[in-house]
């Protein structure tokens, strides 16, 4: 009861070589170790040895860390289904600032398209032009992840449509001027 399952695992993989050796006092081969006398009990190492055999990872691992991991897969197992979803989620806080950037910056972009037909002269729209620059000029100066990185090429297409349609504002404001005067 008191043995170190480290050594339970060891004292069995020994028997099992020793029932390995041709030259063997046993009977048969193959019979050593078995678990004849029913009136000791069985450890649950042994049990789990004589049906399984020795931990998967000893071939690969030094034994003392495949009996570890053997014995505390479980808890291993909890642990990196736990800590690496929290590990993710707060690594991705630091995302937060980026994509509040992009999304004020997409938000403002519209609030300017949506001002566009209420300019009265060249100058708001030269004022919604300044707008929009600044709004570029905070994408710019911005430090933004992977993902945000991308979503500002898309709008710097998204600007470059918004300044066009107030240029066309500002065309047709002209032309209205310019009819109005004539």
């Amino acid at each position: 009861k008191d043995m170190h399952p480290t050594l339970q695992w060891l004292f069995m993989m020994a028997a099992r070589e020793i029932g390995r050796d041709r030259g063997q006092f046993f009977s048969k081969p193959g019979f050593f170790p078995a678990y004849l006398d029913q009136s000791v009990p069985l450890s649950p190492i042994a049990e789990r040895f004589l049906e399984r055999g020795p931990p998967l990872l000893g071939e690969y691992l030094p034994f003392w860390l495949a009996a570890l991991i053997d014995r505390m897969w479980v808890s291993l197992l909890t642990f990196f289904l736990v800590i690496m979803p929290l590990a993710m989620k707060i690594l991705g806080w630091r995302d937060i600032p980026s994509h509040k950037t992009m999304q004020d910056s997409f938000e403002g972009a519209r609030m300017v398209w949506m001002k566009i037909h209420a300019t009265r002269s060249r100058e708001d729209c030269l004022a919604l032009h300044a707008e929009l620059d600044q709004i570029q000029y905070l994408i710019d100066s911005a430090w933004l992840s992977g993902d945000d990185a991308r979503k500002a090429f898309n709008f710097g297409t998204a600007a470059t449509r918004v300044r066009d349609a107030i240029d066309a504002r500002m065309a047709e404001l002209a032309r209205q001027t310019g009819s109005a005067t004539h």
